[in-house]
């Protein structure tokens, strides 16, 4: 199971102020555009569910950015991906809340 890229948003998408969430079994995503001075960028959380993201602690999260254009994007994806299939004791299993 791998997030492709077809399925996250284009980039045109986050110019709205909207963030792109969804997750792969266990592991959880956020990507949401940034801006820092004059550069933009995509800002990636991932964190092992069940809980949403601002239910887990911020030491629980790992977060990488990347520019805002169509290669960010990609390593965004591979980033998520990446991370999934490097960790697989963590977001193999889907965790319900229902569960804790």
């Amino acid at each position: 199971m791998k997030l492709a890229l077809s399925q996250c948003m284009p980039l045109n998408f986050f110019n709205y102020g909207e963030a792109f969430t969804g997750s792969l079994k266990g592991l959880r995503y956020h990507i949401i555009k940034q801006q820092a001075e004059d550069t933009a960028f995509l800002a990636v959380t991932i964190w092992q569910g069940p809980y949403s993201l601002a239910r887990t602690p911020s030491d629980k999260r790992i977060q990488q950015s990347f520019l805002f254009d169509e290669e960010g994007r990609k390593s965004a994806v591979d980033f998520i991906n990446e991370e999934f299939e490097a960790h697989p004791e963590l977001y193999r299993e889907e965790i319900s809340i229902l569960d804790r």
